[in-house]
């Protein structure tokens, strides 16, 4: 073949003019085949993961085709060029088919990502796909990119068992520096997998901290607190704490009110009255049903406490304090005193005596 290009001078444009010809209809061809046949095939799957693969390979299929006859090209002329640029071509060449070859497989893997989220849109929370998308995205192409790296540097026969060997050397003393990052790290990857809470649920920590959960990051918790100020917990202290969580299973919450009323008062009225105060307020859920409970006999009052339960939360402060107010206006008509806590003092004649000198 060789000894036919040098001796023809237009056997080189005949060929390559061949070879371009042929990349269109090759194109050409992918195109119908892909179009008339293939994605008819994938509109029957229920999924339209194929669908967006096809297309993908549609997409990066033709600068592959061009690229290829670019290089074929080359080859065919390369008798015109001196060997030393022939190997820079070869090297040049198998970068750049490197990279689209990488930029497919990166776009695939987003396609494959992206579709496996939604479905976890549908069958769990949302808040998980906006926190670990991302995250996942970058994992993987990083690994890839790895994976990659260390494929074009044993084409260029670069020894990458002793950069192996200076990048785990560096990894560990990197490891041993930054212990409680990663430790933080690692607890908030658990965090956002176990799901004890979620981004804006209302929580209460072991110290009696109570807030809502402003953010949920790799390194630390942000917790909104009723001042309106943020407090940043690293996610180690979490992770190894008990928290209760006000908004998990769902957001309803028990309001419970206590009252003392004076000795003498009729305990089933009291309680009458309690139960009549909780159902007259609107925002108070009729399942489970207001009741209340007589607690016990005090030095100075008969103790009652009265509970019912609201759908959110968020209510409970607000709703407690307008009930408070109905119990005390219901009482008040009622003619049942809310006795002030009171001691009896007996002083012996010896101190009265005592006193009087």
């Amino acid at each position: 073949m060789l000894e036919f290009l040098n001796e023809s001078p237009f056997a080189q444009p005949i060929y390559s003019a061949g070879i371009i010809v042929l990349a269109f209809i090759l194109h050409l061809a992918i195109k119908i085949i892909i179009k008339n046949v293939i994605l008819k095939m994938t509109a029957k799957t229920k999924t339209e993961l194929d669908d967006k693969i096809v297309l993908s390979f549609k997409r990066h299929s033709k600068n592959i085709i061009f690229f290829l006859a670019i290089y074929f090209i080359l080859s065919i002329n390369s008798v015109f060029f001196s060997e030393k640029v022939n190997l820079v071509f070869e090297d040049v060449f198998y970068i750049i088919f490197f990279i689209i070859v990488m930029s497919m497989i990166f776009f695939t893997i987003s396609i494959i990502i992206d579709w496996y989220m939604s479905i976890l849109v549908k069958k769990s929370d949302k808040n998980i796909v906006t926190e670990f998308g991302p995250l996942i995205q970058r994992l993987i192409k990083g690994l890839v990119i790895i994976i990659g790296a260390t494929v074009l540097l044993e084409h260029f026969n670069v020894d990458i068992k002793g950069l192996i060997v200076s990048l785990g050397v560096g990894s560990l003393a990197l490891a041993f520096a930054a212990q409680d990052t990663l430790g933080n790290m690692i607890a908030g990857f658990v965090i956002m997998m176990d799901r004890p809470f979620r981004k804006g649920d209302r929580i209460k920590l072991e110290n009696g901290q109570v807030g809502d959960v402003y953010d949920i990051g790799l390194r630390s918790i942000k917790i909104m607190d009723f001042e309106n100020t943020i407090h940043i917990i690293p996610n180690k202290e979490i992770a190894n704490k008990t928290v209760i969580n006000y908004s998990y299973p769902d957001q309803m919450i028990r309001i419970k009110i206590n009252v003392g009323v004076a000795y003498g008062s009729k305990v089933e009225k009291v309680k009458e009255i309690l139960v009549q105060q909780f159902k007259s307020h609107p925002i108070i859920l009729d399942n489970p049903e207001p009741t209340a409970y007589f607690l016990n006999m005090g030095d100075s009052s008969l103790d009652f406490r009265a509970v019912g339960y609201v759908a959110a939360y968020k209510d409970q402060w607000n709703i407690t304090e307008e009930i408070r107010i109905l119990i005390y206006n219901a009482l008040l008509e009622a003619g049942i005193e809310i006795p002030f806590p009171h001691r009896t003092i007996t002083i012996s004649d010896e101190i009265i005596n005592k006193i009087k000198k």
